[in-house]
C-alpha cells in the first residue's frame, strides 16, 4: 500500500507546507535544502572528476527538487545545458579504413556493435530484472510462439528489447532517468521518460539510438542466418543424381 503524501511543517518558520510544494509559501525557504546540498555537492566533485554524465544525473535530481520560477532553477537549468554540450562535443574514436572497402567497413560495424552490447550487458540485463518488463515480455512471446513459431517470436523479442534498451542507454548517457521497456503484444514496446527535457538535438540523438541498436541486432540476426551455399544446379545434374 502506497504511502500517503502529508504536510509538513517548514523548518526556517513553522507554515505547514502541501506536499506538493517546493518552497515554502511564507518565508520561501526550500523545502529540500539539506538533500539539494548533497546533491550539488556530489555532482560538483563528479564534474571535477569529467565524470559528466554521472554528474548530469546529479542536476536533473536537482531540478526535480526545485521551483521552476526560481533564480536557482534557472543556474542549474544553464550548467546542464553546457554538462550536454560537453558530452556531444567529447571525441569519440577515430573510425579507421574509412577508404576501405564496404565489406570490410560492414564487419568493422558488426564488431563494434557486439563489443557496445557486451559493455552494455550490465544494464540490459538490469532491464530483464525488472517484474513488470518480464512478465510483459513473456505475455508477448507467447503470442508470437501461438502464431509464428518459438525461433521468429524469441528473436522478435530479443530485437525490440535492443532496441528500446538503445534509447535507455542514450537517456542515461545525458543522466536522464527513464523505465525498462514493457511490451505491448501486437503493438511492440515502450519506455517512459520520467525527466523532462526539451533540447532538439538531444532528442534527435537519443530518438535515433534505438533504430541503430536494432541495426545491430538484425546485423546479428543475418550474420546468424548466413550459411555457405550448398551444390549448384550444374554440379547436381552432372551427377546424375537428385
Amino acid at each position: 500500500m502506497a504511502e500517503l503524501a502529508v504536510a509538513r511543517a517548514c523548518a526556517t518558520c513553522g507554515t505547514e507546507i502541501a506536499p506538493a510544494l517546493l518552497a515554502c509559501p511564507s518565508c520561501h525557504a526550500l523545502v529540500h535544502a539539506e538533500r539539494l546540498k548533497g546533491l550539488s555537492a556530489s555532482a560538483q566533485s563528479l564534474e571535477a572528476a569529467s565524470d559528466w554524465t554521472r554528474a548530469l544525473e546529479r542536476w536533473r535530481a536537482v531540478l526535480d527538487l526545485l521551483p521552476p520560477d526560481t533564480q536557482q532553477y534557472a543556474v542549474i537549468t544553464g550548467r546542464v545545458a553546457d554538462l550536454n554540450r560537453r558530452i556531444e562535443a567529447a571525441p569519440k574514436p577515430a573510425a579507421e579504413g574509412a577508404k576501405a572497402p564496404l565489406w570490410k567497413r560492414a564487419g568493422t560495424g558488426v564488431v563494434a556493435v557486439v563489443v557496445l552490447l557486451l559493455t552494455k550487458g550490465k544494464l540490459l540485463i538490469a532491464g530483464l530484472l525488472k517484474i513488470p518488463t518480464l512478465f510483459s515480455m513473456l505475455a508477448f512471446f507467447g503470442v508470437y510462439w501461438s502464431v509464428y513459431g518459438w525461433k521468429f517470436a524469441l528473436g522478435f523479442v530479443i530485437a525490440i528489447y535492443i532496441h528500446e534498451m538503445g534509447h535507455v542507454v542514450a537517456l542515461s548517457r545525458y543522466g536522464i532517468k527513464a523505465s525498462a521497456p514493457m511490451f505491448i503484444p501486437g503493438l511492440g514496446a515502450f519506455i517512459r521518460i520520467r525527466q523532462h527535457f526539451d533540447d532538439p538535438r538531444m532528442d534527435a540523438r537519443i530518438g535515433l539510438a534505438g533504430p541503430l541498436w536494432g541495426l545491430g541486432a538484425a546485423l546479428a540476426c543475418w550474420g546468424r542466418s548466413t550459411r555457405p551455399a550448398g551444390p549448384s544446379s550444374a554440379a547436381w545434374l552432372g551427377s546424375g543424381r537428385i
